[in-house]
């Protein structure tokens, strides 16, 4: 979680408190039951969103480890017996070539692990004239054990983008339904105690302003493709009926807009080579709003 989000959670944490210690007073409320259910299950799932984010990737990380020494070896072990095969040839430069140990490959990062180990599979092919023990089967074994440490170096990165992609298109949502439930609660704990105790509403409209403070700014993130999916790069868009709510869409079709009032409002889309598009779309206070939107070509 960013700093941000570690603030709203606390801010959170304090309103499960408040309603922990206030269950006398907020028990003779009907209403009030559900809405307090409704944030505390908004706030376990925004935790577990948390944790999803943080999650150590380290069994993909051993994994990848594991399939990177095993490349190693599988380019090491031949390379070996074609060293000596080349030493026995007089052919004291590939030999040369072909004297690596473990370590060469195994040490290095993970680019510099592939390019070293291509290298010396590259030798090994280019001379199997005088590498009379090597064949194309261990070539191939060769390549396949690259080809098997090229896809396992990328999991843990995919893994990490994966959950925290997932995890962050969520918080949103979880954010909104906890807020909801605070105001529904404040208006219901206003409307039995303000003339009787008065400092327990304002205790928790306290707690409301510190979460509100924090979440006054909406966000809106359009993504913008073509109908063959293709990303739909330097298109500008503009929110009608706002001052300077402008955006041109990056490399990944993508545009955001921050800082505006909630409301109902409509996204123009136009550019060259584009035929103009209009996105009608409602946004709450507070709420950060993801879309997609598909234009086509002139």
């Amino acid at each position: 979680m960013i700093n941000r989000q570690k603030n709203y959670l606390d801010s959170f944490d304090r309103v499960k408190e408040f309603n922990l210690n206030h269950s006398a007073e907020t028990g003779v409320i009907a209403e009030y039951a559900a809405e307090q259910t409704r944030f505390n299950q908004a706030l376990s799932k925004i935790k577990a969103l948390g944790t999803l984010q943080s999650r150590d990737n380290s069994s993909l990380g051993k994994m990848s480890l594991d399939v990177k020494r095993k490349m190693a070896m599988t380019v090491v072990k031949f390379a070996k017996k074609g060293r000596v095969k080349a030493s026995q040839a007089g052919e004291m430069e590939l030999a040369g070539k072909l004297g690596h140990a473990f370590s060469y490959i195994f040490r290095g990062d993970k680019q510099l692990a592939v390019e070293r180990a291509r290298v010396m599979q590259k030798v090994m092919q280019e001379h199997l004239a005088i590498l009379t023990n090597i064949n194309a089967a261990d070539i191939a074994a060769i390549d396949a054990a690259i080809a098997a440490y090229e896809e396992a170096r990328v999991q843990p990165q995919v893994a990490r983008q994966k959950k925290s992609a997932e995890a962050t298109k969520q918080l949103p949502t979880e954010y909104l339904t906890a807020i909801e439930a605070i105001e529904n609660m404040y208006d219901l704990l206003y409307g039995e105690y303000i003339d009787t105790q008065p400092g327990l509403v304002n205790g928790f409209k306290l707690m409301k302003h510190v979460i509100a403070a924090g979440i006054r700014h909406t966000t809106l993130t359009v993504v913008v493709k073509t109908a063959t999916g293709a990303v739909a790069t330097g298109l500008h868009g503009n929110i009608e009926g706002l001052k300077n709510k402008e955006a041109v869409t990056d490399k990944e079709g993508r545009m955001v807009f921050r800082r505006f009032i909630a409301g109902t409002y409509n996204l123009k889309l136009c550019g060259d080579g584009y035929q103009t598009k209009i996105i009608l779309f409602h946004i709450k206070r507070g709420q950060h709003l993801e879309v997609e939107a598909e234009v086509e070509r002139i």
